[in-house]
């Protein structure tokens, strides 16, 4: 699946950079495939799976044999103390938020100095060809990666590194079609039961082969601050020394 696909881009990332966390999180750790990876990646580390559901959470307890922590909690209010992690992972989580500057803020203050906020979300540009008929109630919170990264900033985040890909899947089958973006729910099922239109054009496209699906995905870094020398001005945006942002951070 796509979501796996993109996790794994994510921490494909990682090798662009010196980190040497002593505590993760992965917030929204669905399954906990990727979860174990990261447990993979940093076996010195305490690994948090967290998930507000519990079923997911119960399922990835059964298959990652990694030692994590599965901690069921919403990922914008988590029963940890401030600065207790060095670093967070979030793999396709930002969509389905309410919002997402709350959640920014919550890892904000879950993040200790010098610590790395890792995540992929998706952009507007999502459904784009099935535009014409979703319902307003179908949409997500899909953030703008301009919009990501000034709200990063204004919570206090530092040089933010963002950047866009977009991938298109094709369907021969419509049942799949229509499981996989209902199941995640990109498309309700209300919608599909609504809208004649939408079902016919489902039809219409898989017998002719265009039966396809459009997903932008924002990658994106930021780093938290050390605490030396950092302010913040009236307007919420961190000003930070040159020369305490760094590209390499230790601890954790």
């Amino acid at each position: 699946m796509l979501a796996q696909e993109v996790g794994k881009n994510l921490l494909s990332r990682l090798d662009w950079l010196k980190l040497d966390p002593q505590v993760i999180a992965d917030m929204g750790c669905g399954t906990g495939e990727l979860t174990g990876l990261l447990a993979s990646r940093y076996p010195m580390a305490r690994i948090i799976g967290i998930d507000h559901h519990p079923a997911m959470l119960a399922y990835a307890r059964q298959q990652v044999a990694a030692p994590v922590d599965w901690l069921l909690a919403d990922s914008a209010r988590v029963p940890l103390p401030d600065h207790a992690l060095g670093f967070i992972y979030s793999n396709f989580l930002l969509p389905w938020h309410t919002s997402v500057p709350n959640l920014f803020q919550e890892w904000r203050r879950l993040l200790r100095p010098n610590s790395l906020l890792m995540l992929s979300s998706l952009g507007p540009d999502t459904l784009q060809e099935w535009r014409d008929y979703l319902h307003p109630e179908d949409s997500l919170s899909m953030v703008d990666m301009h919009e990501m990264g000034d709200a990063l900033m204004q919570l206090g985040f530092v040089d933010p590194v963002l950047e866009v890909e977009h991938y298109t899947l094709t369907y021969q089958d419509p049942t799949k079609f229509l499981h996989e973006l209902t199941s995640c729910e990109l498309l309700t099922v209300s919608s599909l039961v609504n809208s004649s239109p939408l079902r016919a054009a489902i039809q219409q496209r898989a017998e002719h082969g265009e039966l396809t699906a459009t997903f932008e995905v924002v990658y994106c870094h930021a780093w938290t601050p050390a605490t030396e020398g950092y302010q913040q001005d009236e307007a919420g945006l961190a000003r930070v020394p040159l020369s305490h942002l760094r590209r390499q951070i230790r601890g954790g």
